[in-house]
C-alpha cells in the first residue's frame, strides 16, 4: 500500500537507539573474525586519506541518546565532546572529552544509566562515567583496513543490544579512496560486534557493493540490522549469520528502527520516481519480510541522516523528520552567515497500524535533523539540527523547546 500525502513536503528521521550495554568491558580481542566472507572487497594498494574531518568550535550536536530514567540527554557534538544535559531545562551537567579529532558520530547509555558509550572520527570506542565525566577506557572501533589494502574509513554507526550483551560498530568506504558514497563494486562496509562482558570480538563482516549507513539491534537483541544502500540485511546478532534481506520498493535506505514488539522494521531513504526525488518511509513485517506500508514522504531535500527514525515506546507510532527549503538570511548559532536558500525542518508522527500521518511539530530553525530519539516514558521527543538541540511534546507535537545551541552550549 502506497500512501501519498500532499499536505506538505515530508522527510524522515530515525533513531540511533539509546539502548543498553553491560558495564563491565575488558580489552577487546583482535583475533581473526569468526565469520568468513567470500564476497569481501579485493585488496588493493593502500589509499591515503585526502581530507581529514576537522572538529568545529561551535559544538553543534550530531547524535543523541536519552538515559533510562528520561532525565539526561547526551548530545554527541562536532567539537569532539559529548554534552550531558538536563532533559527538561537543557542545563549542561557534564562534558565528556577525549576524542582526538573530528566529530562524535554515535552515543548511547548503558542499562543502568551510569556509563556513556560513544564513537568518533578518531575511530575509538570510548566509555565514560556519566556522573563524573571520567574516561573509563577506549577500544579500536574497527579493524586494520590498511593491512588488507583498503583505505582508511571513519566509524559512523554505533548500536548496543537491549540486553547489554553486545555492542556493534559499522563503517564504510570506497576502494578508490575518493570517499564518494555509491553502491557498486568499489564500495565496501564493515561490521564489528563485541561481547560486552568479556570485550572479545564475537564476529565481523567485510562486504562490498554497499555503504554502511546505520546499524540497529532488535528489541529482543536477537537480530542486528544493517542499512547498506539499496537493501537492509538482518544478521543473527550472536552468530553473525545472514538471516534475511529486505528492500524498499525503490531507492536506498539511510536510517533504521525496530519496533518494541519486534514485529516491524522501519527504514527511511530516498528514491527518484518519474524524475521526482522523494523521501520514503518503509515498514516491513519481520515475520514475512513483506512491506506493510510504503509512504511517499514528500520531496527529498537531501539524503536522510542515520539515526533519524524513532518508534514510540508503546510501538504505536513512528517519528520522522520533514525537510523544507526557504529563502532568506541564513544564521547559525545566532550569527548571520549569508543570504540564499536554507533548509528548515519539522518532525512528523505516523500511525504504525494504518500508516496515516498524526501530527507535525513546529518548524526548527535551520539544517537537516541528524538525530531523533523518544524518551523512555514516551512523553518527549528529542531532535537536533544545525542550529539547536530541541525537545518536542510527543503527545501533541505542538511545542518545541530549544535545550542547547552552538557556541556556548546554552539556548540563545
Amino acid at each position: 500500500m502506497i500512501k501519498r500525502l500532499l499536505a506538505a513536503p515530508l522527510a524522515l528521521s530515525l533513531t540511533l537507539g539509546a539502548t543498553v550495554l553491560a558495564t563491565s568491558l575488558f580489552e577487546a580481542s583482535e583475533g581473526p573474525p569468526r565469520v568468513a566472507n567470500p564476497d569481501a572487497p579485493q585488496p588493493g594498494p593502500p589509499q591515503q586519506v585526502t581530507k581529514e574531518v576537522m572538529a568545529e568550535p561551535d559544538g553543534r550536536a550530531l547524535c543523541l541518546a536519552i538515559s533510562p530514567d528520561s532525565k539526561t540527554l547526551a548530545a554527541g557534538c562536532t567539537d569532539r565532546s559529548i554534552k550531558l544535559l538536563d532533559a527538561v531545562t537543557g542545563e549542561k551537567r557534564v562534558v565528556l572529552t577525549g576524542l582526538t579529532r573530528g566529530y562524535v558520530r554515535g552515543v548511547a547509555f548503558t542499562a543502568d544509566g551510569t556509563t556513556v558509550v560513544g564513537i568518533g572520527d578518531d575511530n575509538q570506542l570510548r566509555f565514560w562515567n556519566a556522573a563524573s565525566g571520567k574516561s573509563l577506557k577506549a577500544l579500536p572501533a574497527h579493524g586494520d583496513q590498511a593491512a588488507v589494502g583498503l583505505p582508511h574509513t571513519l566509524a559512523n554507526s554505533l548500536a548496543l543490544s537491549p540486553d547489554g550483551g553486545l555492542i556493534a560498530v559499522g563503517d564504510g568506504g570506497t576502494t578508490d579512496g575518493t570517499g564518494m558514497i555509491r553502491f557498486d563494486e568499489k564500495t565496501f562496509f564493515e561490521i564489528r560486534v563485541w561481547d560486552a562482558k568479556t570485550g572479545e570480538l564475537v564476529w565481523s563482516h567485510l562486504g562490498r557493493r554497499g555503504f554502511m549507513n546505520q546499524l540497529a539491534f532488535s528489541a529482543d537483541g536477537q537480530t542486528l540490522a544493517s542499512a547498506t544502500g539499496r537493501e537492509v540485511k538482518l544478521w543473527d546478532a550472536r552468530a553473525g549469520d545472514l538471516k534475511q534481506t529486505v528492500k524498499p520498493r525503490a531507492g536506498s535506505v539511510w536510517a533504521l528502527a525496530f519496533s518494541p514488539d519486534n514485529r516491524h522494521l522501519a527504514g527511511y531513504g530516498t528514491a527518484v520516481i518519474e524524475e521526482r526525488r522523494a523521501s520514503w518511509l518503509t515498514l516491513w513485517d519481520l515475520r514475512s519480510g513483506a512491506i506493510v506500508h510504503s509512504i511517499d514522504a514528500g520531496e527529498a531535500g537531501g539524503a536522510a541522516a542515520p539515526g533519524t527514525l524513532a518508534f514510540s515506546p508503546d510501538g504505536k507510532s513512528v517519528a520522522s523528520a520533514g525537510v523544507g527549503i526557504a529563502a532568506g538570511r541564513i544564521s547559525i548559532g545566532g550569527g548571520p552567515v549569508a543570504f540564499g536558500q536554507k533548509v528548515i525542518n519539522d518532525v512528523r508522527l505516523w500511525d504504525v497500524a494504518t500508516g496515516a500521518w498524526k501530527w507535525t511539530s513546529p518548524e526548527g530553525d535551520i539544517g537537516h535533523v541528524t538525530s531523533l530519539v523518544f524518551s523512555p516514558d514516551g512523553e518527549s521527543l528529542f531532535c537536533c539540527d544545525q542550529s539547536a538541540t530541541s525537545r518536542i511534546d510527543a503527545r501533541t507535537g505542538q511545542s518545541r523547546q530549544d535545550l542547547m545551541k552552538p557556541n556556548d552550549g546554552r539556548p540563545r
